[in-house]
């Protein structure tokens, strides 16, 4: 399982969008924000049962939203590369 922050930006700011954000599945946590985008989710994904990318198609088909941007977490994804162990040796 991997997991990803995906910013999202909509056309105008009307009700809360997080609690509809949750409600999509592999959605973690989601929360309205202030600044250059308009909410935040933390969403889990498995690359072969639900890509990140399905994740991000139901968010960008919710009303109003317009833009989906993907920050994969960096520590998920040097998990699958390297054991756990490893990575502790290097840091010890």
């Amino acid at each position: 399982m991997r997991t990803a922050y995906i910013l999202i930006q909509r056309d105008e700011i009307r009700d809360p969008l997080a609690p509809t954000l949750r409600a999509v599945p592999g959605v973690i946590t989601a929360d309205d924000v202030m600044g250059p985008y308009d909410a935040i989710v933390l969403a889990k994904h498995d690359p072969f049962e639900r890509p990140v990318a399905d994740v991000v198609e139901d968010i960008q088909r919710l009303p109003g939203v317009t833009r989906a941007l993907v920050a994969s977490v960096a520590s998920s994804v040097i998990s699958l590369v390297e054991p756990a162990d490893h990575l502790a040796r290097a840091t010890t």
